[in-house]
């Protein structure tokens, strides 16, 4: 289980944001669920035939063959989606990290984040592993997507939001 936003949540978010002049800037991890600890039980994967056809092109000098190796297991390194544990071991580590730069999770709605970075008010609304950022200066929102990544996490900074969760998002000098 990974929380989403709910939808009146989200809004909120965009209408605080509007109604403090704030910039928002559109973020989004991939693999996010790789990107976190793995499971602390053990996991073992079971390989198979596209396995062998994928290992077989990158490691000529080390060739599988069906046949001999289908019962070979490789070890689960990172969490993968689909693992019931995914979700929260991500919700964790991204929380985490979000904390670390003074950012604190609303009460009633522990997608949206509010803080202050680089001595400026900062709203954050994340949807399982796409972020928006409200911030004065897109500066600050590129300093934050710039610190998750220096967490090891896979970010892409999409400048500034024009479309996020369903929701199409025009900003312009007078409103959002």
């Amino acid at each position: 289980y990974s929380s989403c936003i709910e939808t009146p949540c989200m809004r909120l978010f965009f209408a605080l944001a509007a109604a403090e002049g704030m910039h928002i800037t559109g973020a989004d991890c991939t693999n996010a669920f790789q990107q976190c600890p793995p499971p602390k039980i053990p996991l073992f994967l079971k390989i198979d035939e596209a396995y062998i056809s994928w290992w077989n092109e990158r490691h000529p000098e080390r060739q599988l063959d069906y046949a001999r190796d289908k019962h070979l297991v490789l070890p689960i390194q990172k969490n993968l989606q689909g693992l019931p544990s995914a979700g929260a071991a991500w919700e964790k580590h991204i929380g985490v990290i979000l904390e670390e730069i003074g950012l604190k999770a609303t009460t009633n709605e522990k997608n949206l984040y509010q803080g202050t970075y680089l001595n400026e008010r900062v709203l954050v609304c994340r949807m399982t592993d796409d972020f928006v950022i409200g911030s004065a200066s897109p500066e600050t929102a590129n300093a934050i997507i710039a610190y998750i990544a220096g967490r090891g996490v896979t970010i892409r900074n999409d400048g500034l939001c024009k479309r996020f969760n369903g929701l199409d998002v025009e900003q312009t000098n007078t409103y959002v």
